[in-house]
């Protein structure tokens, strides 16, 4: 079976400086001077982890050819007060919509919120990337206090482009009829009892 996490050093690449700056100028193109621009990737995460978003970002558009938007770069300088709207303002423009979920992204509201604000568009559109330290793998608490997490397609390396032409529903039917994995599309039952 496909591994369906990543380990931080995935997104460990080397850009050539000509690389670097053929990306930086493609943001540029995107974002066109501040006018909202159209993207083929969201990416919802905690602040905590730039450094990692940054490599993340730098795979997806250097291997991928990925647009891919990042509030505090993209909207880099916008009065706190704006940021919301500058956030709703990306989500309505882009394909899709990827949390990064790390040990960090648990204790983000902004996770949560843009999450649940996304999902309105359908969950077809929401993929969850994985990311650890180590190649432990998850476990029963990958999911503790962001349960609902688990009602989107969870990505794996081979699964990311695809998720984004084709959505998740395409990548259950490919882990199913590829595979023969039983893939699991309801949630798990969350017990109330367990609640902090």
């Amino acid at each position: 079976m496909q591994r369906k996490f990543y380990n931080k050093k995935d997104f460990d690449v080397i850009l050539t400086e000509s690389q670097k700056k053929e990306l930086k100028a493609k943001r540029y193109s995107f974002s066109n001077r501040g006018e909202q621009a159209t993207y083929d990737v969201f990416l919802s995460h905690s602040t905590k982890d730039m450094v990692l978003i940054k490599k993340i970002r730098d795979v997806l558009e250097s291997k991928y050819d990925i647009s891919v938007y990042v509030d505090w770069d993209e909207d880099a300088g916008t009065p706190r007060y704006q940021i919301a709207d500058k956030v709703k303002d990306a989500m309505g423009c882009s394909k899709t919509f990827l949390v990064v979920k790390t040990d960090n992204s648990d204790d983000s509201s902004w996770v949560s919120w843009e999450t649940g604000y996304f999902d309105k568009e359908g969950s077809d559109k929401i993929g969850v990337l994985l990311v650890e330290d180590d190649d432990s793998g998850f476990n029963n608490e990958t999911f503790k206090h962001q349960e609902y997490l688990r009602n989107y397609v969870i990505l794996g390396p081979e699964d990311i482009v695809d998720f984004i032409s084709e959505g998740s529903y395409f990548i259950k039917r490919k882990i199913n009829n590829n595979n023969n994995v039983k893939f699991d599309v309801e949630p798990k039952p969350y017990d109330i009892s367990r609640r902090n």
